[in-house]
């Protein structure tokens, strides 16, 4: 196969949809991975400078040649320099780093804009066919709702797919970066279920975590308010019963 490069937001789902897709999917995260990760550690044999297989390809060498396999180069356009000229040759010729077998190599990368690296050079986008990846959202309500019954999330995904809260949004710069996103969004969600209301606004832009605090705390004085509508209804029922003996 041809290897592709997905470019999209982070949170957005790549990686869950490469996994899907294989039976085994080795992942390296290129942002902290240094160059002997990928081509294996130096050592010299009767004079001559030789490499170790490098664990990945020992990891995918193990796999049964009846499963699918991919190498997922993950966060690519944030490889470090030395990283990334070693890569060149991994997409091009795998088997010169130790993999005995046929597999398929895809990457992600964020754009810039969206929190990602200093981007990719030519050379290197030159080796893929690029999809530029955006949200699914009708697959993300799906998966929300099945996943969260809660009815305060329940509320948030209503305000979500009315646009009355973004799903996918970034600003601010350095520390004051937030990203929305539904990966972010989830962890939200988990953060209000814990009680721990005060981490929102340091997982979302401005306008999401202001939303989606309103709709837990709207929904609660909601569910107040009908639990003391129906404790004074039942009074006042009693009331009446009383009364007419």
């Amino acid at each position: 196969m041809i290897p592709i490069l997905y470019v999209g937001a982070p949170g957005i789902g790549k990686t869950a949809k490469v996994r899907a897709k294989y039976n085994h999917c080795e992942i390296l995260l290129l942002s902290s991975c240094c160059e002997e990760d990928i081509a294996g550690l130096p050592y010299r044999e009767n004079d001559k400078e030789k490499r170790t297989i490098p664990k990945f390809a020992e990891n995918i060498n193990a796999i049964p040649t009846d499963k699918t396999v991919c190498l997922f180069l993950d966060e690519i356009d944030k490889a470090r320099r030395e990283v990334a000229d070693t890569l060149l040759t991994l997409i091009t010729n795998p088997r010169h780093f130790g993999i005995n077998r046929d597999i398929d190599i895809v990457a992600a990368a964020n754009p810039p804009l969206w929190g990602g690296g200093d981007g990719i050079s030519q050379a290197m986008q030159s080796r893929f066919a690029i999809v530029d990846e955006a949200v699914d959202v009708k697959a993300w309500e799906t998966w929300a709702r099945d996943n969260y019954k809660d009815s305060r999330i329940q509320k948030c995904i209503d305000m979500i797919i009315k646009k009355e809260i973004p799903i996918l949004e970034a600003n601010g710069e350095g520390y004051d970066f937030r990203l929305t996103c539904p990966r972010t969004i989830e962890l939200a969600w988990k953060a209000l279920l814990a009680g721990q209301n005060h981490l929102v606004s340091g997982l979302l832009t401005t306008n999401a975590a202001t939303g989606i605090i309103l709709a837990f705390t709207k929904n609660e004085e909601d569910t107040k308010l009908q639990s003391i509508s129906r404790s004074v209804g039942s009074k006042a029922m009693y009331n009446v019963f009383r009364g007419a003996m």
